[in-house]
């Protein structure tokens, strides 16, 4: 029976959700020299959850929302919904008992096998020279494919997917912070006012969970 949050499964998943906002940076900082769809066959990662990253990437943004920002926004919420699709799949599926090193080799040969070929029929292969190039796949690697996701999926076989899923919801939040202080991008007063919401909001539905459990708790030790 999977357990209700706690405060390690909070704290991990702040942990995990800075690293996968790190990751949106690596894959921008180096997009130029490196396509994102590249980088991703790369290092094996998640599939279309990284495809409209990438597109949002590759076409120019312009203050206003064009066709173009719409379409990269669209294939965004897309990859949303496919994550949260695989952790549905994961969570009903024989997965869920697996040991999560396979599953996190199935995810990982699926995004290669899939983004691969894509790479090369559009000519996306490129790129591949400069320190901070090698620097950020070895992250995007390393941490981002290997441990932060054998974390997560640890994570889904001990706890309740539902409450996981809603603190993922930080992982845009601190991407776009660390995307200002690393990449000297904007932050315009609706995101911070967004934000502060987004994040009270997270609070109260983590410590809402944490808090019944111990109520629960202090009961049946009275």
């Amino acid at each position: 029976m999977r357990r209700a949050l706690d405060g390690s499964a909070v704290a991990t998943m702040v942990v995990l959700c800075c690293t996968w906002a790190l990751q949106q940076i690596a894959i921008k900082a180096i997009a130029d020299t490196v396509s994102p769809f590249f980088q991703v066959a790369l290092r094996s990662g998640v599939t279309l959850t990284f495809a409209g990253i990438a597109v949002a990437l590759l076409m120019e943004m312009p203050g206003a929302r064009t066709g173009h920002a719409l379409f990269g926004d669209f294939l965004a919420l897309c990859g949303g919904v496919v994550w949260g699709a695989t952790t549905v799949a994961v969570r009903i599926s024989r997965l869920s008992e697996a040991p999560p090193t396979q599953t996190l080799f199935y995810q990982l040969l699926g995004a290669f096998v899939l983004l691969l070929p894509v790479s090369l029929a559009t000519g996306q292969v490129h790129g591949l020279s400069g320190l901070l190039v090698w620097a950020s796949l070895a992250f995007q690697t390393l941490i981002v494919s290997v441990v932060s996701f054998l974390i997560w999926f640890g994570l889904l076989r001990r706890y309740v997917a539902a409450p996981l899923g809603i603190l993922c919801l930080m992982t845009p939040l601190i991407g776009v912070v660390l995307g200002s202080m690393i990449l000297k991008e904007r932050l315009t007063t609706p995101f911070i006012s967004g934000t502060v919401l987004a994040l009270t909001g997270l609070l109260i539905v983590s410590g809402s969970a944490i808090a019944r459990r111990q109520l629960a708790a202090s009961r049946l030790k009275g």
